[in-house]
């Protein structure tokens, strides 16, 4: 938090902070050395943002919790957050943030554990508006709001924060677990978690079901639930309690095992929703449910696959590659339910919908669509570059750089290229670059995990790949090293990938 602040978080330090504001640019961030320059810097310049944004948390009124976006820049929120923290991991002070906005929205949560969805600066003596959210039924918000915490261990290993707020951790997820056992409408007859459905992006824009609260067995926030429950698991286990960390563990378990069931075959698709009987589906292609792939939620290979043959190569109906577009639409464009290129969830391209598509083909796609989306990757960036002045907003045609934006962005060159996945108390390592056959020149700099900073090289071509820490051989589950700075050497050798 900026020092000198007051009851409302809000600096009194002005003068300080510009100061600050303007002198910073020196302390390092991550940055990216690949085949496409044009990539290498866009990602370099929100990165810089990302690094404004963690020591200049003010605006006029000072207001300090500011990572939602551009729309939202005097708010603190669950979804964009998230994105925010994700982004913030790769430069110097951007996990502090992230902290400070976990600790804003447990600071306002309410009696049940329940969080609120935003909550906005008021720019009165008050402080803050805040936004329930929550609509009488649980939703994503306290899903970001546990990963939230979660980010800032996995880059901080602030063990003693860890230790004063796994209470506080474990209390949502047992609020999310009760409303899931004992609500009346709390689960699916297959087991999967029913929530409201507002709160997620799908049904933001004209609900398919009617009724307040609409509750909803949704593919998009089951997938989130169980990567949050990975955390909730791997942050327990940290904090030595293994009893908390099985209960956990078997419902992750249990949700990861039904995600199969929300299968459409109409179109090769996860249905929109199941009402909680189990007796109504939408089959609704909807982009975002690529979130079972991206929180690694659907685990079954075919259906991985079917989503893949759906989106990536030239039969794809969802990418658009016009001039000044070059984007993943919402719904495929000859889907009844496609709106066009305005607003909503239902039509144009958005960026955090264009990244996470990118890095699940890159993650679950053949070598061949990963090479596609390689070469539509560059169309973007320079789309971005050009229409969106090297600021991606919500949409294709936006400017202003969004929080999900930067982390979407972030994601899929560090995890979804990389093969970084970081973990609580280690990482692992399984690079898809071999994939695009274009390996020359693939390095990241000062990239941070564990609470330390790493330099990450790959060399070679082929699937086979050797995964070096500090010089040592490392397979599996990769234990951090002790805090500093540390090499990590991917060499790929075998035959080359076509």
């Amino acid at each position: 938090m900026i020092a000198g602040g007051d009851a409302n978080c809000r600096s009194t330090n002005y003068a300080t902070d510009v100061t600050t504001f303007q002198g910073y640019g020196t302390t390092t961030h991550a940055t990216l050395s690949s085949p496409n320059a044009e990539l290498d810097a866009l990602w370099e310049h929100q990165l810089m943002k990302e690094q404004y944004r963690a020591h200049f948390q003010m605006s006029s009124n000072g207001y300090q919790y500011n990572t939602a976006g551009s729309y939202t820049y005097f708010s603190a929120f669950g979804r964009d957050g998230y994105g925010g923290a994700l982004a913030l991991a790769q430069v110097a002070g951007g996990a502090a943030l992230t902290r400070d906005e976990y600790l804003l929205f447990i600071s306002r949560q309410y009696a049940n554990k329940s969080q609120s969805h935003e909550i906005i600066d008021s720019f009165q003596t008050t402080g803050f508006r805040q936004d329930a959210g929550n609509n009488g039924a649980p939703g994503d918000q306290e899903m970001f709001e546990i990963l939230k915490l979660y980010q800032y261990y996995i880059g901080s290993q602030d063990a003693t924060f860890l230790t004063a707020h796994i209470a506080d951790v474990n209390a949502i997820a047992a609020y999310l677990k009760d409303w899931y056992d004992n609500q009346p409408s709390g689960k699916s007859s297959d087991g999967l978690f029913c929530g409201h459905g507002q709160s997620t992006y799908l049904d933001s824009g004209g609900n398919l079901l009617t009724g307040t609260p609409t509750y909803l067995v949704d593919p998009v926030m089951n997938s989130i639930l169980i990567h949050a429950l990975r955390a909730v698991i791997e942050l327990n286990t940290v904090a030595g309690n293994t009893a908390t960390a099985a209960t956990y563990t078997t419902w992750r378990n249990t949700l990861v095992a039904a995600m199969p069931l929300l299968w459409s075959s109409v179109n090769n698709w996860l249905a929109f929703n199941k009402n909680q009987a189990g007796t109504e589906t939408i089959a609704n292609p909807h982009l975002m449910k690529l979130d079972a792939l991206v929180f690694d939620a659907l685990q079954d290979t075919a259906k991985q696959q079917a989503m893949m043959a759906k989106i990536a190569g030239p039969a794809s109906k969802y990418w658009n590659g016009s001039t000044g577009i070059c984007g993943f639409t919402m719904f495929p464009s000859v889907d009844p339910r496609y709106s066009g290129l305005g607003i909503g969830w239902y039509g144009p391209p958005w960026h955090i919908g264009d990244y996470k598509a990118f890095g699940a083909i890159f993650r679950y796609g053949a070598p061949e669509q990963a090479q596609w989306a390689w070469e539509r990757l560059k169309q973007h960036t320079q789309r971005v570059m050009h229409v969106n002045q090297y600021a991606p907003g919500e949409y294709y045609s936006s400017v202003g750089q969004f929080e999900f934006s930067a982390g979407s962005m972030t994601q899929m060159i560090t995890r979804d290229l990389f093969g970084l996945d970081p973990h609580a108390s280690y990482f692992t390592c399984t690079p898809n670059i071999y994939k695009l056959n274009d390996t020359a020149g693939w390095n990241l700099s000062n990239y941070r995990m564990g609470g330390s900073t790493w330099t990450v090289t790959y060399s070679g071509k082929g699937a086979v790949q050797t995964v070096k820490v500090d010089g040592v051989t490392q397979t599996g589950n990769i234990a951090y090293p002790t805090a500093g700075s540390h090499t990590l050497a991917i060499t790929a050798t075998g035959r080359t990938v076509v």
